[in-house]
């Protein structure tokens, strides 16, 4: 719905004007790792305002989320198809983010092919169709012989290769590879209805019915879209009818259940999608404390609260919080801790290029410290809710069970079980979560 209905139609010149801006997101991104692509996107985007509308916009940032998704798989076909021009970032830049165009749908053979020869400088490319049917029909690379199992599958799903083995390791090939194809491809469009102003089938049929929109029934809230459609411009978005909100993080807050007058305190808060539908489900009862150390994540969570009709959140700096609030006791505590956000990685495609086999061992001993700073602000009765979006057990069970060891005065709370639980990509079609409960006695 989103894609281009003629894309032949647009000028040769225009596509390298904005491959021009794509290639230099992504090399900047490729220089510094430890930046989000969406981040170094908007970077560009900010400096460029004045040329760059918004279809220019919007097909910048697919060439480069494809160009993330897909770049072992892309790299592999332009040392088959442009091996004389490889050596050159500016055009190796180039090459991967208009074949992301191809993958996005916004260029057609005839585009892509005078496109390419552009970059290569009027040179000949062998075969251009071909390229671009490879790429369209997403063929699969064949196992070569003296290339391994974890290595072909890197190749094949566009993953660092100690990742796959990593996850062989821990969950066996089969499991493995459809975890990999999984968390590969964009997950689908979810949002969260805001019942302090719409009910659920009331937003469905308010939505244009080309948008196909339906209820996840494993949801209290969720509405899901076949397509990923335009929303932020509708009138129910602007009047905060809804928000953004993946199937898995709506899921994992009704495990919560909050409960109308309680106190509840959403530790890692970010820009608040966890803690609006807290709000939600409390009624705009009872207070929420919403704290985060990204200043601007708490201003963007103050604008999404007010847009939604929220009126029973408290927004901190969390080291402030622990230095004013001591004496502050909660019902419930939501650490949705920082971590390695694998199960993202269709969402944030950027992450597996960013991590290092360091960073579960950084993540668990971090998320660690969070649980044993909050405890101490839990009521007796109380529940904590510890959460991450890893799939992986060194930042979800293994941090779950030490942080228990610890206290014999907690037990496993029931709603989540002795170990937690998990929600999986590969089986259920969303983000991958891990989330485990525990009672104060």
């Amino acid at each position: 719905m989103d894609k281009p209905s003629t894309p032949s139609t647009i000028p040769v010149s225009r596509v390298l004007s904005q491959l021009k801006f794509a290639s230099k997101a992504w090399r900047e991104w490729n220089r510094d790792r430890s930046l989000p692509a969406d981040r170094l996107l908007a970077n560009v985007f900010q400096e460029n305002r004045k040329v760059l509308g918004s279809r220019d916009r919007k097909f910048i940032s697919g060439c480069v989320h494809e160009a993330l998704r897909n770049y072992s798989y892309y790299d592999y076909w332009i040392q088959k198809f442009a091996q004389s021009d490889v050596r050159d970032p500016v055009k190796y830049a180039k090459f991967l983010c208009l074949m992301g165009a191809v993958s996005e749908g916004s260029v057609d053979a005839a585009l892509f092919t005078a496109v390419w020869n552009e970059i290569k400088d009027q040179a000949q490319l062998d075969h251009p169709v071909e390229l671009f049917q490879i790429l369209q029909a997403k063929k699969t690379i064949q196992a070569e012989a003296d290339v391994s199992r974890s290595g072909w599958l890197a190749l094949r799903y566009s993953f660092p290769v100690w990742l796959v083995e990593r996850w062989i390791k821990a969950w066996g090939d089969a499991e493995c590879e459809a975890l990999l194809k999984a968390t590969h491809d964009r997950p689908p469009l979810v949002i969260r209805v805001n019942t302090l102003k719409i009910t659920r089938d009331g937003l469905i049929k308010s939505l244009p019915p080309e948008f196909a929109a339906e209820a996840i029934p494993k949801t209290q809230c969720g509405i899901r879209f076949p397509e990923h459609v335009s929303l932020k411009s509708t009138q129910a978005f602007l009047g905060g009818d809804f928000e953004i909100q993946s199937e898995a993080s709506q899921r994992v807050i009704e495990v919560a259940n909050p409960q109308h007058g309680e106190k509840v305190w959403d530790v890692c808060a970010g820009s608040g999608g966890k803690t609006l539908y807290l709000a939600a489900m409390m009624k705009n009862q009872g207070l929420i404390y919403a704290t985060d150390l990204r200043s601007l994540a708490l201003k963007e969570l103050k604008l999404r609260a007010d847009r939604a009709g929220v009126k029973n959140i408290k927004v901190a700096d969390v080291q402030r919080f622990y230095k004013r609030e001591t004496d502050e006791q909660f019902n419930k505590i939501i650490v949705d801790a920082p971590c390695s956000g694998t199960g993202t990685l269709g969402r944030a495609p950027d992450l597996k290029w960013r991590l290092t086999e360091k960073s579960f061992k950084e993540h668990a001993g971090k998320q660690l410290e969070i649980l044993e700073m909050t405890l101490p602000y839990l009521k007796k009765g109380g529940k904590i809710f510890y959460m991450t979006c890893s799939v992986d057990s060194e930042e979800n069970e293994q941090v779950a069970s030490t942080f228990l060891s610890r206290h014999p005065e907690l037990a496993p709370d029931s709603a989540t079980g002795d170990a937690g639980f998990r929600i999986w990509p590969h089986r259920e079609n969303t983000d991958g979560f891990f989330m485990a409960g525990f009672v104060l006695n």
